[in-house]
């Protein structure tokens, strides 16, 4: 959830967001942020900490990753971006979120790693680096899961390489947690029994029949939330928001 925070303005003063209860079979809606759900991540450590965005249509799941990573660099954590290519263009940026200016990209530092052997070797060599990083991304997992073609043990041995090296990290690092985000676009191997049992938090995000339109869905104990934004050539804005508890 905290993770969302980086990607979309959930906190802004400006933004209202609705939240619906159930109460004796009624449901009722009134006003909330995010704040008191974003103090029971920080602090309840039972909740799923590392996210896996998973994108059916066109989502841009890249710029959002890319967004999260800028406003990540902008509160000084150190950011790895993981992706099989250079990225040809600046991806589109959340409306009313940081900007990628040269102060702020100077602490996201990009890996391009083309093989799932690149991936494994700079795990592998991550006790070597002088500085760690506060934050993980790796973007189109699904690449790298294509060139495993072993299924469910695929994802599994992805998942156990990737939350390794992040707990190692963590144990070395001077903040309290390294974060793993990870991208995937439409890929039928993503099981979420086995994201469940490696502690990753799914984030579904589907391309709705309106042009550019995009709901995004996610699920902390039992508090779902809910974003639709539109995604344009050169900007993401968001749209609504919602809680649901139940």
């Amino acid at each position: 959830m905290e993770m969302l925070c980086h990607m979309f303005p959930l906190t802004s003063s400006w933004l209202q967001i609705t939240k619906d209860d159930v109460d004796d079979g009624n449901r009722s809606e009134k006003k909330k942020g995010c704040d008191e759900i974003l103090q029971t991540a920080r602090t309840d450590r039972s909740h799923f900490p590392h996210l896996v965005l998973i994108g059916h249509g066109n989502v841009d799941i890249t710029s959002l990753l890319f967004q999260g990573a800028v406003s990540c660099g902008a509160k000084d954590f150190t950011v790895v971006f993981i992706c099989p290519h250079p990225l040809d263009k600046i991806p589109s940026g959340v409306h009313g979120m940081p900007k990628p200016e040269a102060n702020i990209l100077q602490h996201v530092h990009f890996q391009y790693l083309m093989s799932i052997e690149e991936l494994i070797n700079y795990c592998a060599s991550i006790h070597t680096r002088s500085v760690m990083p506060d934050v993980i991304m790796v973007d189109d997992l699904n690449h790298y899961l294509g060139q495993e073609k072993k299924g469910e043990h695929g994802l599994a041995k992805m998942c156990a390489l990737l939350l390794d090296t992040v707990t190692f990290i963590s144990s070395r690092n001077e903040r309290e947690l390294c974060q793993l985000v990870v991208g995937c676009h439409e890929c039928h191997d993503i099981h979420p029994g086995i994201l469940e049992k490696f502690r990753l938090s799914a984030v579904q995000i589907e391309g709705m029949p309106v042009l550019n339109q995009c709901k995004l869905s996610s699920k902390m104990d039992s508090i779902e939330i809910t974003v639709q934004y539109r995604a344009t050539e050169g900007a993401i804005f968001l749209q609504d928001v919602k809680l649901t508890s139940g």
